[in-house]
């Protein structure tokens, strides 16, 4: 009997063991993990283009050295400048390359080049002696390019930005903030040009004249290998990468999943374990992305979301009121974090411009809107319009049209009116009344 003891507790123990084992793992599948860990990075931004929606952000407050991000102005700026002459040969000169801090392609007085020559070694190959010839062979001088350059910041809207030089090397003087800085990066995602060339893994320069040329290679991680070996992701597009001592590691790139495209800014990065966390962060930022977010269908064209009473319309129903029905005139997505039981969790709470409304009413006129919640967080809106006409009902709208007549202001002031000139009328004919009867029995008295 106790041997049959021991192996039931045996047996309830071992699956005690295994449901403790498995119960974590039951219950957490489902949820949305907690956004991947950018402690490594003084700035972090991830941006949907379509929903415009700021997804995460991170040192907004900043007053931020803008860095090698710098070149991703200096690519738009040069780039409305030269477009239309980008296979221009130019010959180097002696104020050109005078400036020749940082990263350099190995460029010399003499050689010949190209616009799109230079514009490959700025924007792709990050190197400051190309960014330093684009300024001065495209606007004439250091001082000119940089003033494009803030003029152009602020026909962005990005008005705490200013820049002192086309590469990105350390200036006190030289500012900007996230915002500004997510303005400028969109705007190099909408130009195709800017785009193509921050893409590319590399390129070939042939038009030196003193020698066979060589390969530019793209210093973004993400796209190319040749700087930084272990971090390219095939779903990252452009933008520009690079490090400065004071700014640190930094990067701006876009990436694209399932119809949808992002923007992903990472700034003032260190390195950890021998891993440039710029571009680690990058990777487990894009990987979560695209597992758990997207866009989820929550309304149809055409269904009910609820129903408010309309007054003087005939009821069609139970109730005194005519029920009206309150749809979407579209179809109804939102971009949000989802996991497996996001579409159980959405709630629709809507909301109405006027208290109550009245007949008559047409099919799709404006009523109010709904929220939509998932999981308890906002994401997104729709305006609630009219499902059918409403045609006032003949009798109710006359019955109700006297009665606001009656209570109306005018009628009471002209009831009040009419009785005063009644009653000063009345009192003025008795009066008459009085005086003529007096007259007749002083007259009667007489004779």
């Amino acid at each position: 009997m106790s041997k049959r003891r021991n192996k039931a507790t045996k047996g309830l123990l071992s699956l005690l063991l295994i449901f403790a084992l498995l119960f974590p793992f039951c219950f957490s599948v489902s949820a949305l993990p907690a956004f991947p860990d950018v402690s490594g990075a003084n700035v972090v931004y991830l941006w949907n283009a379509e929903h415009n929606k700021v997804i995460f952000s991170k040192g907004n407050s900043q007053v931020l050295c803008p860095a090698s991000l710098t070149k991703i102005m200096t690519g738009l700026v040069a780039i409305d400048i030269v477009s239309e002459r980008l296979d221009e040969s130019i010959t180097l000169t002696g104020d050109m390359l005078k400036n020749k801090n940082g990263t350099s392609m190995g460029l010399r007085v003499g050689d010949v080049l190209t616009y799109k020559d230079l514009l490959y070694g700025t924007v792709c190959g990050g190197f400051n002696d190309a960014a330093y010839a684009l300024a001065v062979a495209s606007s004439g001088s250091i001082s000119a390019f940089v003033e494009k350059m803030n003029e152009k910041a602020l026909s962005l809207g990005a008005r705490d930005t200013h820049y002192t030089n086309p590469t990105g090397w350390y200036d006190e003087k030289a500012v900007t903030t996230l915002y500004d800085t997510s303005l400028v990066a969109k705007a190099a995602m909408k130009n195709p040009l800017y785009l193509e060339i921050s893409s590319e893994t590399s390129y070939k320069v042939d038009g030196v004249n003193r020698g066979e040329g060589f390969t530019v290679h793209n210093r973004n991680g993400l796209i190319g290998s040749f700087y930084a070996i272990g971090y390219h992701n095939k779903r990252a597009k452009g933008l520009i990468a690079g490090n400065t001592d004071e700014g640190g590691n930094c990067l701006a790139t876009t990436f694209e999943y399932d119809g949808l495209s992002y923007l992903l800014i990472v700034m003032g990065a260190g390195e950890k374990d021998g891993k440039i966390l710029s571009y680690t962060i990058a990777n487990d930022v894009i990987s979560h992305t695209i597992n758990y977010y997207g866009e989820l269908d929550v309304i149809d064209a055409g269904d009910a979301v609820t129903k408010i009473p309309v007054k003087l319309a005939t009821s069609n129903g139970d109730d005194d009121f005519y029920m009206l029905k309150c749809t979407v005139a579209d179809d109804v997505t939102v971009f949000a974090p989802y996991d497996s039981n996001s579409l159980e969790n959405i709630e629709l709470r809507p909301y109405f411009f006027y208290d109550e409304y009245s007949a008559p009413i047409k099919n799709g006129e404006a009523l109010g809107g709904v929220d939509i919640f998932i999981d308890g967080r906002l994401c997104g809106n729709a305006t609630l319009v009219a499902a059918n006409d409403v045609e006032a009902n003949a009798f109710l709208s006359l019955m109700t049209s006297a009665k606001k007549m009656l209570v109306s202001r005018a009628f009471i002031v002209f009831l009040i009116v009419f009785v005063a000139l009644f009653a000063v009328y009345f009192f003025t004919y008795e009066i008459k009344a009085m005086q003529k009867k007096d007259k007749k029995i002083k007259i009667d008295r007489i004779f």
